[in-house]
């Protein structure tokens, strides 16, 4: 709930920033030693367009890292509606900064099964996954056509050779379940089998490659009335509520790995050295400044005794 979940009208411009997504710049690190980069890369939940930047899922990582006054991650998100795992994972390679321990997060779902119709054209996003798509995510092998078995395969194997040279390249690399399918199933996706389908489907990519699924959509459940509570009216995007629940969940997972490896240096604010807060020239300027001053009251006085002095020969 909140005002921000509440429905807005408003006219949008469209425009793609430096890494080709359309949203906000990348969020900056705050602390430019930081020694951790976190990466999400997903479709259109993770591209959070329908909910203010400051809310958004990058945003609510970075106020659980300032409400435990630590060193600021840099965070990098690169998120596209239908986006093909290997789109996110060109461009991740390409941005991804090469001296930082790398985290990655790299959201999955229905979105990436609407890419089953298109797999030889990728140029179009395809319109969200219907229930046509989701059944083929999860019917036996033996009740689908041979085209759709193959179009299916492919996918799996996209995913599967994304997700293995991510955990090669990075230091922690998880799935996350980003989408049950609302986008085409609407308000009815969190009531049916459609998330129980999804999600098995994408569980077992996890389970072959051993990567940890982390699957939110438990915690919007919890949050009111099945689930609901966390979409806006129409069912098919993450309110503010939604992004902060998952913004906490990758928190915590990211936190507890941090704790895992025993290098706290990671979470730790580096202390300003005594010759930054305090430089020689700074103690100069400072010293000349206060004599500066003194002269000035100096010359004060004596102008005012001066004018003492006249006015007192002039009354003679």
């Amino acid at each position: 709930g909140g005002p921000e979940n509440e429905p807005q009208e408003y006219q949008a411009i469209s425009m793609p920033n430096k890494q080709g997504m359309l949203d906000a710049p990348t969020v900056e690190p705050a602390d430019e030693n930081t020694r951790i980069e976190i990466s999400l890369l997903g479709g259109h939940n993770f591209d959070g367009a329908c909910v203010q930047s400051r809310i958004q899922l990058q945003g609510r990582i970075r106020e659980r890292w300032a409400e435990r006054d630590l060193q600021m991650p840099h965070i990098l998100k690169l998120a596209f509606p239908t986006a093909s795992p290997d789109v996110v994972f060109d461009a991740w390679k390409h941005h991804a900064r090469k001296d930082s321990r790398s985290i990655v997060m790299l959201g999955v779902g229905a979105d990436l099964a609407a890419r089953m119709n298109q797999i030889g054209n990728q140029h179009e996003p395809p319109p969200p996954a219907g229930k046509e798509e989701l059944d083929r995510l999860r019917l036996p092998a033996d009740q689908l056509e041979p085209g759709q078995r193959v179009r299916r395969d492919q996918l799996r194997s996209e995913i599967v050779q994304v997700a293995l040279a991510i955990k090669e390249s990075s230091d922690l690399a998880c799935l996350v379940l980003e989408d049950a399918g609302e986008r085409g199933l609407r308000k009815d996706a969190l009531r049916d089998q459609a998330l129980a389908d999804v999600k098995e489907f994408f569980q077992d990519i996890a389970d072959e490659i051993g990567m940890e699924l982390i699957d939110p959509y438990a915690l919007f459940k919890e949050a009111g009335e099945d689930g609901l509570e966390c979409f806006y009216s129409n069912g098919s995007n993450w309110n503010a509520t939604a992004h902060r629940i998952a913004g906490d969940l990758l928190s915590n997972r990211i936190l507890a790995w941090i704790e895992e490896t025993g290098d706290e240096s990671l979470l730790q604010c580096e202390p300003e050295p005594s010759s930054a807060r305090d430089p020689l020239p700074g103690r100069i300027h400072n010293r000349l400044r206060r004599f500066w001053i003194a002269r000035r009251m100096l010359d004060h006085r004596l102008v005012r005794g001066f004018i003492r002095w006249w006015r007192f020969e002039r009354t003679r």
